[in-house]
C-alpha cells in the first residue's frame, strides 16, 4: 500500500551524457580494485599476501567486501588460496591451474 511518508524507491535513470556515470563509475572501481589486490600479490611474492594487506590497500572497503572481491577473483581463475580465516595467504594462480571454462 503506498504512503506518502515512505514512497516506493524509483530505479536510477540515467540523464543525459551523465546518466551512465554511476555505473561506469562502479565498474571502473571494480576493476581498478582488482588491480590493487593482483598488484599487492605480485608485491608479496611467495610468502602471499593475507586479507589485512588487502584491507590497506583497499582502506575505503570493508573485510567482506575485500572477500567478495578476492572470491571473484579466485572464481575466475587469477588468484588462489592456501588456508583458510585471517591466516588464508593469496596467490596469483599459476598458468597452468587456472579453470577450465566451458
Amino acid at each position: 500500500m503506498w504512503c506518502p511518508l515512505h514512497p516506493v524507491p524509483r530505479p536510477l535513470q540515467p540523464v543525459g551524457e551523465a546518466g551512465n556515470a554511476y555505473t561506469s563509475r562502479e565498474g571502473l572501481d571494480e576493476g581498478h580494485n582488482q588491480q590493487l589486490i593482483l598488484q599487492r600479490i605480485r608485491d608479496s611474492g611467495s610468502r602471499g599476501a593475507t586479507i589485512g594487506e588487502f584491507e590497506q590497500v583497499l582502506p575505503n572497503k570493508t573485510r567482506p567486501q575485500v572477500s567478495a572481491l578476492l572470491k571473484r577473483l579466485k572464481t575466475s581463475g587469477r588468484i588462489r588460496v592456501q588456508g583458510r580465516t585471517r591466516g588464508a595467504r593469496w596467490y596469483l594462480a599459476e598458468a597452468g591451474n587456472n579453470p577450465v571454462s566451458h
